[in-house]
């Protein structure tokens, strides 16, 4: 690390490195073992280890970051229409339109479970990822930004022209939903109810894709199994 011309001594031969140290432990045990533990972790602290990885040119796998992380929907990038309770997002306001979005805390994780715990109407509700760019929390996503799941038809939509594309089947009350991301390959597959769906998307050239929902019926919860 020192020796990549990046950081010069001082005149008694003594490096300054001009950074927090709280999560420098978390690089030690990387470099010891080749894992990182963030469980427990804030959004702030996953952003400010990524700044600290970056700082140090110091590049993790995405898989081994992401094996113990514990994520939650992001307060920031979450629309006017939903209500976060813990685990659990629920669009409480805006009637039956697609002006309801939010985003996952942390970005390409290589999996994740979201249950449909309830549904009203006909489920209209799009279960995927997309970057936090051109995100719109209050308005509509599925065609412009991201690549979901469609429980109400199991089709799948996305910004690269997919209209509910036939892919698998509808979601139900208690339906288990995963998201398989894999950054190498650069794809997207999914698995419901522990029955793997196969490919469903591919070339997804973006740096950084986050856990994304965007719900049309009032009243749809939504809750991430961890």
């Amino acid at each position: 690390m020192l020796s990549s011309g990046h950081w010069q001594p001082d005149e008694d031969g003594e490096y300054f490195i001009d950074r927090n140290p709280k999560l420098f432990i978390h690089i030690l045990d990387f470099l010891r073992t080749g894992k990182v533990n963030t469980k427990g972790f804030t959004e702030d602290d996953h952003l400010k280890l990524k700044e600290d990885l970056d700082y140090y040119l110091i590049t993790i796998p995405p898989q081994t970051l992401s094996w113990s992380k514990e994520w939650t929907w992001s307060k920031e990038f979450c629309g006017s229409n939903i209500v976060i309770q813990d685990r659990i997002v629920t669009k409480q306001s805006g009637g039956s339109n697609w002006n309801a979005g939010v985003l996952g805390s942390i970005p390409n994780l290589s999996s994740f479970k979201l249950r449909l715990k309830n549904i009203v109407s006909h489920g209209c509700a799009m279960l995927g990822m997309a970057p936090k760019k051109n995100f719109n929390i209050n308005g509509s996503n599925y065609t412009s930004c991201g690549w979901y799941y469609y429980a109400h038809t199991g089709g799948l939509y996305s910004s690269k022209g997919d209209g509910n594309r036939s892919y698998a089947t509808a979601l139900q009350v208690g339906s288990i939903l995963e998201v398989i991301f894999n950054k190498e390959q650069k794809t997207i597959s999914f698995s419901v109810d522990g029955i793997p769906k196969g490919l469903a998307y591919s070339n997804i050239a973006e740096d950084e894709i986050f856990p994304a929902i965007e719900i049309h019926d009032q009243g749809i919860s939504i809750e991430i199994l961890q």
